[in-house]
């Protein structure tokens, strides 16, 4: 209860469970620099309390076990009648990754962040055309998936629009984060809140802001 008080205090955005209760982010008040500074330290704090955790020793065995564990999905099609959406983000990342991206592979990347932007959610299932198929919405590897899949296109294209969807899921994800238990999932997500702070940290230094 106080953890959940001091990330309150800290960071409003992850204090209510964001996949009941969607923040509406173009509502936001502008708060000036102290917003800065509360984000950062409830990201450092959260990264803190997944180190804890017996996670794996380096993070780029993380990224080598998505690359491991999809292999088969290296004659994935976008054909089917209907993709799991984990299959479907993970099949994305490695193509993004070993660049072997395609237009279609992008357009696809693209319809799954506009579906995540309009309802703030992702479901578990989508037909050929990406509409939802499954009524299930909770399963936390999709969002980090897709968030990975967007600070990686970020670190390619620079484009603050991946950057700006990963923050949100990134938000989502830490309102459940007690619901995380894989360790897995739980190495990977603490690599992409420190993937995504650094790129914070870059930008503002850029931009000349002190946080």
């Amino acid at each position: 209860i106080n953890e959940r008080r001091v990330m309150k205090k800290l960071y409003p955005y992850i204090s209510k469970n964001l996949l009941e209760n969607p923040q509406n982010y173009q509502m936001s008040k502008y708060v000036g620099p102290e917003f800065l500074k509360s984000y950062k330290e409830s990201r450092v704090k959260n990264i803190e309390i997944f180190q804890k955790e017996n996670l794996f020793e380096n993070y780029e065995s993380v990224l080598m076990n998505i690359l491991k564990n999809n292999s088969n999905l290296s004659n994935f099609e976008f054909h089917k009648e209907s993709y799991e959406t984990e299959n479907l983000l993970s099949f994305l990342y490695v193509r993004l990754k070993t660049r072997k991206n395609n237009e279609t592979n992008k357009k696809i990347l693209n319809q799954l962040i506009k579906k995540f932007e309009i309802k703030k959610l992702l479901y578990l299932q989508y037909d050929s055309n990406l509409k939802e198929i499954s009524s299930n919405y909770t399963k936390l590897s999709n969002y980090i998936l897709l968030s990975l899949c967007c600070l990686l296109k970020y670190e390619q294209t620079k484009n603050l629009k991946f950057l700006n969807t990963s923050l949100k899921l990134n938000d989502t994800i830490l309102s459940q984060r007690i619901k995380i238990n894989n360790n897995f999932e739980k190495s990977l997500f603490c690599f992409v809140l420190q993937k995504e702070l650094c790129y914070i940290s870059n930008l503002c230094k850029l931009k000349g802001i002190k946080k």
